[in-house]
């Protein structure tokens, strides 16, 4: 029989765990609902600097968390509700049509995009990815209820850096809350709706929670977050006390490999220095700054 799944956790990447977990492990069908705390999920393959604001992130207690699947870079937050359908047929529609008729008994009329998406008047309030192997398939996105704004805009916008990467770049749209549309609505109701027409199922809980957590931590490994990161060179440029800095930087697994500083400063810098001392070192702004910020504070 089907079964139906709901997280209880809100860490982010407890449940992106569990969805590995179920997608390595499941035989029947099973739907999955799941809510983070404030978070920027990003794909597999994108490069992390490219697809958020790391300084934002920390100053709002934003979460970076990157999935096995591929895609864009979306944020999360619990106005957000996350569905992951893992199924041994191949094809996201019967998926798309539980949504889509589930949120039209709520009072929403909604299409389907070209790259899946869930669209109000051309307006994106849900975004899918996939993941397949030897006939396992797993289709899972999200659905925008109540989400911040304010941090989405915030959390989402890239650095101001001149950045060539060498990896997958985000597909930005215009977004839109389901509560603009209908105020009462709540995931809660959703899964009600879109449960209903999924079934019948069998409810249940996350089977394996040790292993799910064991797979957790290696989420959250800076190791995992960092180094898939695809190589990227990058151009950084600060007005200091003394004058204009700029930092051109090679950066691969999320290391400084070479590092080249100039600056129009009337006083005289060993810049070859200043580079030797950023070369190695974890590519992180506010760091970069701070040594720069030493020199030209003299």
């Amino acid at each position: 029989m089907k079964k139906l799944l709901i997280s209880g956790s809100n860490d982010p990447y407890f449940n992106v765990a569990a969805e590995k977990y179920l997608f390595d492990h499941f035989t029947d069908e099973t739907l999955f609902f799941w809510r983070n705390d404030p978070c920027v999920v990003i794909g597999r393959n994108q490069n992390s600097w490219l697809e958020s604001d790391p300084v934002y992130m920390q100053a709002h207690g934003i979460r970076l968390v990157r999935r096995y699947t591929g895609g864009g870079a979306v944020y999360q937050d619990p106005g957000n509700l996350n569905y992951s359908w893992f199924t041994h047929e191949k094809g996201i529609d019967p998926l798309l049509g539980w949504l889509t008729s589930a949120l039209k008994e709520l009072g929403i009329d909604s299409v389907t995009g070209h790259r899946n998406d869930l669209l109000i008047d051309g307006r994106k309030f849900s975004g899918t990815a996939s993941m397949s192997e030897e006939g396992r398939y797993l289709y899972h996105g999200t659905l925008m209820i109540s989400v911040d704004r304010q941090n989405l805009s915030g959390a989402l916008k890239p650095s101001k850096l001149k950045m060539k990467s060498h990896g997958i770049d985000s597909v930005r749209s215009r977004v839109i809350n389901l509560q603009d549309i209908v105020p009462e609505i709540t995931a809660e109701k959703i899964i009600e709706h879109v449960s209903r027409q999924y079934g019948p199922y069998e409810a249940g809980s996350l089977p394996a929670p040790d292993v799910i957590r064991k797979l957790r931590d290696e989420l959250a490994d800076p190791v995992w977050l960092m180094n898939e990161s695809p190589a990227f060179e990058t151009t950084l440029e600060y007005r200091l006390k003394d004058g204009i800095w700029q930092v051109r930087l090679d950066v691969r697994e999320g290391v400084i490999q070479q590092a080249q500083v100039y600056t129009d400063s009337l006083q005289i810098h060993d810049t070859n220095v200043i580079a030797e001392q950023l070369q190695g070192r974890p590519f992180a702004e506010t760091e970069i700054l701070r040594i720069l910020e030493q020199y030209a504070d003299r």
